[in-house]
């Protein structure tokens, strides 16, 4: 009954619907429900214009919009033709905006820079002492999520980021209070806020480096301002705590264990070597990292090391390019000198520089090395005196503690390891390898935390045994360092931002800054980054101005990452672009050869920088000199 009762009500609806009166009301009904989507989305572009009030709008404003209204949908074409006419014109004027929010916004924005370009023209003629030219003028009223100005030499950066200051202070986009300059280094921080001070628009702002801004946010925080530590500013005061517990930690028989394993099997990366493209790149390479032994002794190649510090670690007497006594002098052959000769035992040892198939170094002639080490196996055949042979693929394989330990057994050797005070007693002595090991440590300690790793962090990174091994080795001294400085109740640099950073993300610190300009960004770690991270996100309604050049990026040896630069849209977000794109400081000549150099990095931004104004006197001078022989020298003069 209930079925045929719903059957017949919807039978009564079908046919009042197709009656003329249902036809009339029906009609009627979607006009005032089209009119009602006409009106909301009209009330949501209003809302989105009443954000910025007519000013740049950046695409945060946009998102934050678009997720208050999750569900506008644009009218078609044939339903918008049926809007009232009033109405319909008010529907077409935001149509573009609700069909495509982000290119409304794009078009919109270009339209507002024009025009405040144009409104404030002579305001930028004279501003600074000399006109802004185009770029810097966008570069200072474009108020994106982010902004990367990227300002080549002689650009006129700082010009630049005074004038950005001046132009929110003047339009009423911030107060003083509400900006913040940040600066690489104190110089730079002092020399920003003293123009700043000078101008009439910038008194007031904050300009301040990293440090200082982040041991001010903890000090605020905590309700005590932290004293730097010692240790952070004295770096002999670290190389002493290192050795200190290097020499502590000798007395633990599984660290003795990781001390074998590093510096006989891991203490090089055979690819490091092996990328070298000419016999010189490599040597360079292999001296720059030093072929020092345990024993603070020199060798020839980073393989002898190697062997030199199984000898050690075994406690086996050796001497390095004896002379072999038993061959008789040849006056085309130089004396024969073995690479290793063992006393106690009688044994010479030849550390190959060839691998199992007895292929060389490409700057190593093979056949003749190959003539040269059949001639000394025949020398000790000859003499009867006991050879012990090592390769290059026995070298690098990652066992050589074991391959010589199982070759010299066989020998009659028996390797008996160092007790730790006999080890100890050989570092003491070795004041070169231990002020070297100790550096390579407090470089790894500030670059880790510089990127705010720590160990268990460090660890899910490690894709080696090499790796893995280091950070067996480097792990009490991180952990004696950072308990230290708990100790001493201070912080070091690196505490001064990543602290500042937590107390901003915990909200023991809140940021009232609407804009955060940063200078020399191409030199971000990730501390820094993680603190303007921290600022953006905890602000109200903040912008980022990011100005730089990836071209002068300098520091990475601090843990600086110029990615941080290059790719600020993946780091940080949406990213506005900006090129200041005229040198004050350079000659075209200059500009052209430095450029084109520098371009040849693919990793490098690519940019096009012209001299702001014409230099005929020639930038680039080329100097030949040739020595006669006579003592005299000539020179001749390429101009470009």
């Amino acid at each position: 009954m209930l079925t045929l009762f719903a059957i017949a009500c919807v039978c009564l609806v079908i046919l009042w619907a197709l009656s003329e009166e249902g036809q009339l009301t029906w009609s009627k009904a979607r006009r005032e429900a089209l009119q009602e989507r006409a009106t909301r989305l009209l009330k949501a572009a209003q809302e989105l214009e009443q954000i910025d009030h007519g000013e740049y709008m950046p695409a945060r404003h946009l998102r934050k919009w678009l997720l208050s209204w999750p569900d506008l949908e644009p009218l078609s074409t044939k339903s918008a033709g049926r809007l009232p006419p009033a109405l319909r014109e008010e529907y077409r004027a935001i149509s573009e905006l609700i069909e495509s929010p982000e290119g409304y916004r794009k078009r919109r924005n270009e339209a507002f820079v024009t025009k405040r370009l144009d409104v404030l023209t002579e305001w930028f003629d004279t501003l600074a002492k000399h006109p802004l030219t185009a770029a810097q003028r966008r570069a200072v009223v474009i108020n994106e999520d982010h902004t990367l100005v990227v300002a080549a030499a002689g650009t006129g950066k700082t010009t630049t980021l005074e004038a950005k200051v001046a132009y929110l202070l003047s339009r009423g986009l911030a107060k003083p209070e509400e900006i913040l300059v940040l600066a690489f280094n104190r110089k730079v921080a002092n020399e920003v806020a003293e123009r700043l001070e000078r101008s009439t628009h910038g008194q007031g702002v904050l300009a301040s480096t990293f440090h200082a801004m982040g041991s001010n946010i903890v000090g605020q925080s905590d309700g005590r301002k932290a004293p730097l530590s010692p240790l952070a500013e004295d770096t002999r005061l670290r190389m002493k705590l290192f050795q200190e517990v290097l020499f502590e930690y000798l007395s633990v028989p599984d660290y003795r264990s990781v001390i074998r394993t590093w510096f006989i099997d891991e203490l090089m990366d055979k690819a490091s070597f092996d990328n070298c493209r000419t016999p010189e790149e490599r040597e360079a390479r292999e001296r720059g990292q030093g072929r020092i032994a345990l024993n603070g002794d020199t060798f020839r190649s980073h393989s002898e090391v190697r062997v030199a510090n199984w000898l050690i670690l075994n406690g086996i007497d050796w001497s390095y390019e004896p002379i072999y006594p038993h061959s008789a002098s040849q006056p085309n052959r130089r004396d024969y000198t073995p690479d290793f000769y063992l006393p106690t035992h009688d044994l010479w040892l030849e550390v190959w520089a060839v691998d199992k198939k007895n292929k060389t170094a490409p700057h190593i002639n093979a056949k003749t090395y190959v003539e040269s080490m059949q001639w000394k196996r025949a020398q000790h055949a000859c003499f009867h005196t006991q050879l012990a042979e090592i390769d290059q693929d026995e070298i690098w394989s990652g066992n050589l503690d074991q391959i010589l330990t199982e070759k010299l057994s066989g020998l009659g050797l028996k390797p008996n390891p160092v007790s730790a005070e006999e080890l100890r007693e050989t570092l003491k002595q070795a004041t070169v390898t231990v002020s070297a090991f100790c550096e390579l440590v407090d470089s790894f300690i500030q670059l880790a935390r510089s990127g705010n790793f720590n160990l268990e962090t460090l660890r899910d990174k490690a894709s080696t045994r090499r790796e893995t091994v280091f950070l067996k080795l480097v792990q009490p001294f991180i952990e004696t360092y950072e308990k230290r400085l708990e100790q001493e109740r201070r912080i070091d640099f690196h505490d001064m931002l990543l602290k500042a950073a937590k107390r901003i993300r915990d909200g023991a610190f809140t940021p009232k800054w609407k804009f955060v300009l940063v200078d020399e960004t191409q030199d971000f770690s990730r501390a820094r980054l993680e603190l303007v991270q921290a600022i953006r996100d905890h602000a109200q309604d903040v912008s980022v101005v990011l100005v730089g050049d990836d071209w002068q990026s300098i520091y990475r040896f601090t843990g600086a990452d110029v990615s941080f630069f290059t790719e600020a849209n993946i780091h940080l977000g949406f990213t506005a672009r900006v090129d200041l794109d005229e040198s004050f400081r350079l000659a075209d000549d200059v500009l052209s050869l430095s450029s084109e150099f520098i371009m040849e990095n693919p990793a490098q931004l690519q940019k096009t920088v012209s001299p702001a104004r014409a230099n005929h006197k020639p930038g680039v001078a080329i100097h030949l000199y040739k020595d006669t022989g006579g003592g005299a020298n000539w020179r001749k003069n390429r101009e470009r």
